[in-house]
This record gives C-alpha cells, structure tokens and sequence, in this order.
C-alpha cells in the first residue's frame, strides 16, 4: 500500500512512511545490493526506530539519532561542497532531479535531530512524542470537530476552550481519546526505569562509531570507493541492524499498523494500536 495507494489521499497518509522505512527493509535492500535505495531511507529508518521502539534502550536510541544525524551531515557537506546528491529520474517524459535531501529539508533535519539527542541524554523521564507536533496537529483536528465547520471567531473561540477543558478533564479521568483515522503515537516514553518486557542494549561493534558508519554507508553506494576494513566495518553495521529488527519484532508500536480495508484506488486505511499480532476481530 505505501508504494501502491495512488489515491488523492494517498500522500497524506503518515501511516506510509513509518510503514516503509523499517529497519528489516533497509536490510533487504541492502541484501539485494540496493544500496543506494537503502541510504536514502536509512536516516529517517533510524529516527523512526529511536522515537518509537519501546524495547531499545537510552543509549541505543542516543546512537541511533547520532548516525542519523551524521549521514545527512555528510550529505549537506557534499552539497555545499559542490557535489550533486540529485539522483536524475523523469516526470512525464520530462528529465529532471528530484531528491528529499534539499537544502531547506537537510538544516531542518539536523536541527531535529539535535533536539532528540539533547533530550533523550539529558532528561531522565521524556515523552518523546511531545517533542513532535503531533499533540498539536490532534489539538487541532478536536477544534475543527467541535466547531463543525463553523468558523466565526466566537465559534472558534468557545471550540478551543472547549476542547482544552475537555482534554484537561480527559487527562484527569485517566481517559484516552483515540484518533481512529491517524496513527495514535508520535513516540514512546523514555525513563529511568525499564518497562515490563525485554529491553534490548544495541551496541556498535568495537571500532565502530556514528561518523565511520555514516561514510562507510555513503562509500558502500560506489564499492570501488572502499577499501577491506571499510567494506569489513560495512557488514558490521549491517549485524547491527539485524540485531535492531529483533528489538522492533518485540516492540507493540512496530506493529501499530493494522491494515483492516483497503480496496482500489480510493481505498480507506483504518488504523489502530495493536498490542499483539493476533487478528483484529471484524478484520
């Protein structure tokens, strides 16, 4: 559905892209020597996985987000340096060069990315998910539901006090208002403490750090361009990511996503939490 869905809604569907850079994907196009494909992904793969996995833990997410962060560092120098990361594809016959890693995308990213890093190594008890805005895009979607369409400032003002008391009662009750239609979590909690459940500690291989990954992933799309100990460090990661997919198969949010219609062009998506990966009853 995420490469197949081409209906009007399809681009909006923030389900997709959660869907489509997982960890077990950047291995398999690795392993059928898409190499170029998965570096594209990997950094977003990255910073899904540290924001989202309940079952890594502080540090793993930490490394995670600083090899993220150095990919696309990597990549905004090469670009300033002069050196064109625009893959060259075409559009209706028309040749041209698309990619996501503009300018403007790249400086926002690492700004991003930064944040993370600083918040998860410094806060001992942190909702990753606030730090996204996604509690804001939800604040909003309740406002336009409660002033059913009607936009007079008087509306729009009672429907945003309205809501804030809802919410606020809501959080009191213990109450959990599900957004049926979207996913439900931008990210996962982070504390002191583990959780119940198996907690994994994904450590780089000796002699391996954020920057060295980082260029050896960029070298591995051109081989030539690496020597044995690079191509060495290379397979190390990639262990490495097969290690972290174990701790996304036990993880609840890697598998959020229940696909329960999808039919033609104009399908619906429903999604919900799935606490386990029995059938959803009327799925």
């Amino acid at each position: 559905a995420p490469l197949t869905d081409v209906s009007p809604l399809g681009k909006m569907r923030d389900a997709y892209p959660i869907v489509l850079m997982r960890v077990e994907h950047i291995v398999e196009l690795i392993q059928q020597d898409a190499v170029a494909e998965a570096m594209c992904l990997l950094p977003m793969a990255l910073v899904f996985a540290a924001v989202r996995l309940e079952t890594i833990a502080r540090e793993t997410r930490s490394t995670l987000l600083r090899i993220s962060f150095f990919l696309v560092w990597r990549l905004y120098e090469m670009r300033n340096s002069g050196f064109d990361t625009k893959p060259e594809t075409s559009t209706k016959g028309i040749p041209a060069q698309v990619t996501i890693f503009t300018k403007q995308w790249t400086e926002r990213f690492l700004n991003t990315v930064l944040l993370h890093i600083s918040a998860i190594e410094t806060c001992d008890e942190l909702a990753v998910d606030r730090l996204s805005t996604h509690p804001l895009e939800n604040f909003f979607g309740f406002v336009r539901w409660d002033a059913d369409n009607i936009n007079t400032p008087e509306q729009m003002t009672r429907s945003i006090a309205h809501t804030d008391i809802v919410k606020d009662a809501s959080r009191d009750l213990g109450v959990n208002q599900q957004v049926h239609s979207r996913i439900g979590l931008a990210g996962v909690h982070v504390n002191m403490h583990s959780p119940g459940g198996k907690i994994y500690v994904v450590k780089l291989p000796k002699g391996l750090t954020p920057q060295t990954i980082a260029r050896d992933c960029l070298d591995a799309v051109d081989p030539e361009r690496m020597d044995y100990f690079a191509q060495i460090r290379f397979l190390q990661f990639v262990e490495y990511l097969k290690v972290l997919m174990c701790a996304a198969a036990a993880s609840h949010t890697a598998s959020e996503i229940e696909w329960r219609f999808i039919s033609g062009s104009g399908s619906r998506i429903m999604t919900g939490i799935v606490a386990n990966r029995a059938p959803v009853p009327g799925s």
